[in-house]
């Protein structure tokens, strides 16, 4: 699929440090340096980092198919957290499984990547996997 330019980044994901790494029709890959501060109580990466992630990947990979002019605003997320995220870095891949004027459905695999070890490739391992459901609408005016 040929690359599309990355759409118009949120504050909160700038926050966050949220990197595009590829976009395409319908489909989105992000990064995500793994920080110290996201992690909860028991060194594991926070659930609201890891929502944040797919969310935004989700959103990007919408704005992939809606062109400018268009609100990319989430109905449901629906996350499946299948191991605590540990590595160093965090991969996130999103690809819209329906898509539609009005609503489109996306589904997002997060991955946890520990860094390199000597010749060693870096190890993978899936930590979470998304489906969420979005709303394309027109731009509102925000309040003052």
């Amino acid at each position: 699929m040929p690359d599309t330019p990355a759409p118009a980044r949120s504050p909160y994901a700038g926050h966050l440090g949220i990197q595009t790494i590829e976009t395409g029709t319908g489909t989105c890959h992000l990064a995500l340096v793994n920080q110290e501060e996201f992690q909860q109580e028991s060194g594991f990466t926070h659930v609201g980092i890891l929502s944040a992630l797919a969310d935004q990947a989700a959103t990007d990979a919408c704005h992939t198919l809606t062109g400018t002019g268009k609100q990319v605003l989430t109905i449901e997320c629906k996350l499946n957290f299948l191991r605590p995220a540990t590595g160093r870095n965090l991969a996130c891949k999103a690809r819209i499984i329906r898509g539609g004027k009005q609503i489109m459905v996306v589904e997002t695999h997060i991955w946890s990547q520990d860094a390199n070890h000597g010749e060693r490739a870096a190890h993978e391992s899936l930590v979470c996997q998304g489906t969420s459901t979005m709303a394309i609408v027109q731009p509102r005016q925000r309040p003052a």
